[in-house]
């Protein structure tokens, strides 16, 4: 496209011109008159300008790709790989007057100065930078990149010891996920070189000076590393996304429109748009997804009201290498443990791995059976495909507590299409004085805390607790007898639910979450019976055997898998009792143990 040039003359006055010119550059137009356009170099003006490329869903009408194609158009200036300047907010570096860093330059390899002169000279071209004359100073620092490439930072951590801290909030990612909720389209709009669209204060400048083997620089623009940075960018994207909250929302530079319906969704994107336009922001086209039923937002895919992990951290996740240092496993479980919301039982299949990275721990860890197993448990987790649902708070809430020796657990879901979805899962391992507590006292503390987690969706809603023990009837009337569960039943008065008391067998999703096994017992006694079924003729050992009761049916659960286990009549009954009772329920196996074998003594003694 052409830029059409005019010019006018001061009526009255031939042969002079005014004071000012006025020119009229209309680049929409294409140039249609006979001959050659005219130059636009001496005026510095460009002849040209392409329309960004902005990928768009590829589900879309071609109606509706005609109706991104028309906004594009008219917000080519928004849709740009060259970073803004905003002039809603500046940057400032707080500290105390009297202090000075200066940090001397890392030495530089020869191999790599060419890259910082390349990266300085892109750098003074976009006016990020300038020459500075600063009592300041830190270090250039290159890393390196997988495609051979460098990326320019600098070490600014002694300026960020002296500087003072933005507390300004993050938003949090499982919010700004659950408000896609049910939306038909979505757009995500990524800031070009986000922070660089920002400019410094006077004085923060020369606080920013970096030395290169070319010179001292200092910043004009918001730098990256500065501890403060993170915290101004979303004051900024907050302040500016403020009139379109209902339908928009950014994590610092990255933005999301959702909408219900199409129309409805161009004229939200129009009014983001026009509001990065007036604030001076520009979004990087090739990063930009327009119209979408799905997509990948803050690591998540999200659409369709179904979120699940994106694929891209699964496939990290599932090949990752077995941890051989405390490092490893932590950098393990904090991947891992973003995604913790789609894991049922985290916290206990956690729990052999966390407890390598104790303090009293060697930072070579030694592997053991039990932490190998908790390795593949959560990978096979992610891997298995997990998806939630966005809650919908038009739609009843329905809440699973539980709890076991080692944990809590609870489970968030609401029915969809007549079948009960999980939105999110909770777990926690036990503090070492709540594996004190009684039976009713942990189901009870399963209840509060899991109320307590989820107040976010459930405080001002009415809700349904599901839970296979009977705790509150119990609280509310032993008020006066146990002052722990009396303090929880007052905490939950803020709460407005039913009670659906179900049997554990009827409420195995959260009884999951709660333990690693379905239930652990034991076979006491020094009787010998024998199994029944193929290939199981062998008499138990005098020990106990590991072990679950199911539908009546003792099994236990040998290396290579389980088995049932039927023996005496009298040995029979003892194990569905201790294992299975309901007074006896999650006693842990040493402790059942020992109670089978006061049984058989009390027995022998009569």
């Amino acid at each position: 496209m052409a830029g059409a040039i005019r010019g006018g003359r001061e009526s009255g006055q031939p042969g002079r011109r005014k004071p000012t010119q006025l020119y009229h550059v209309n680049i929409l137009k294409q140039w249609k008159e006979g001959g050659n356009p005219p130059d636009p170099a001496p005026l510095g003006l460009v002849a040209r300008r392409e329309v960004p490329v902005v990928p768009v869903g590829e589900d879309l009408s071609p109606a509706q790709k005609q109706d991104l194609a028309d906004l594009v158009l008219q917000h080519q200036d928004v849709f740009s790989e060259l970073p803004g300047r905003t002039s809603v907010i500046q940057h400032d570096i707080r500290t105390a007057p009297g202090i000075k860093v200066r940090v001397p330059p890392y030495r530089v390899p020869e191999a790599r100065r060419a890259a910082i002169q390349v990266e300085v000279a892109r750098m003074l071209q976009l006016h990020v930078i300038e020459e500075s004359r600063s009592a300041w100073s830190s270090p250039v620092v290159l890393v390196p990149k997988p495609d051979g490439s460098y990326r320019f930072c600098n070490d600014f951590r002694r300026l960020n010891e002296v500087s003072d801290f933005d507390a300004y909030p993050m938003p949090r990612v499982d919010d700004l996920i659950e408000r896609l909720g049910p939306a038909r389209y979505l757009t995500t709009l990524d800031l070009t070189k986000g922070y660089w669209q920002v400019p410094l204060t006077k004085s923060a400048r020369e606080k920013t000076a970096f030395a290169t083997p070319g010179g001292l620089f200092q910043y004009t623009v918001l730098p990256f590393g500065v501890h403060g940075a993170p915290a101004t960018f979303q004051r900024m994207m907050d302040q500016v996304l403020r009139p379109h909250q209902a339908y928009a929302a950014a994590y610092i530079d990255d933005i999301i429109i959702h909408s219900d319906s199409w129309d409805v969704h161009i004229q939200q994107l129009r009014a983001v748009l026009g509001e990065l336009r007036k604030a001076g922001l520009t979004a990087n086209p090739a990063k930009c997804r327009l119209g979408l039923e799905e997509t990948a937002y803050l690591g998540f895919q999200v659409g369709r009201g179904n979120v699940r992990p994106q694929e891209s951290k699964v496939a990290a996740i599932r090949d990752w290498p077995r941890p051989t240092s405390k490092k490893q496993v932590k950098s393990f479980l904090g991947l891992v443990g973003y995604y913790q919301r789609f894991i049922p039982g985290f916290a206990t299949l956690a729990s052999p791995m966390n407890d390598l990275t104790r303090k009293t721990m060697p930072d070579r860890i030694r592997w053991t059976e039990a932490a190998e197993k908790a390795f593949e448990s959560l990978r096979g987790a992610l891997c298995s495909e997990p998806v939630l649902i966005t809650p919908d708070f038009t739609s009843p809430l329905i809440v699973h507590t539980d709890a076991s020796e080692v944990g809590l657990g609870g489970v968030l879901s609401q029915v969809r299409a007549g079948e009960e979805h999980p939105i999110t899962y909770i777990s926690r391992k036990l503090l070492p004085n709540e594996r004190n507590y009684s039976t009713v006292e942990k189901e009870a503390l399963a209840i509060k805390w899991s109320l307590t987690k989820l107040c976010y969706y459930l405080l001002g809603r009415e809700f349904t607790l599901v839970t296979d023990h009977a705790p509150l009837k119990w609280m509310a009337s032993a008020k006066d007898s146990n002052a722990r569960v009396t303090r929880w039943f007052l905490a939950l008065q803020d709460f407005r639910f039913r009670v659906d008391h179900r049997p554990g067998k009827e409420h195995a999703n959260a009884d999951a979450l709660s333990r690693r096994d379905a239930c652990l017992g034991w076979v006491p006694g020094d009787r010998r019976p024998h199994l029944t079924g193929k290939g199981c003729d062998n008499p138990l050992p005098t020990r106990g055997i590991r072990g679950v009761v199911v539908d009546g049916v003792y099994h236990f659960h040998p290396p290579v898998g389980s088995r049932a286990c039927v023996g005496t009549r009298h040995n029979h009954r003892d194990a569905t009792h201790l294992a299975g009772g309901r007074e006896s329920r999650h006693k842990g196996g040493s402790r059942t143990h020992t109670r089978g074998n006061r049984k058989d003594q009390r027995r022998t003694s009569r």
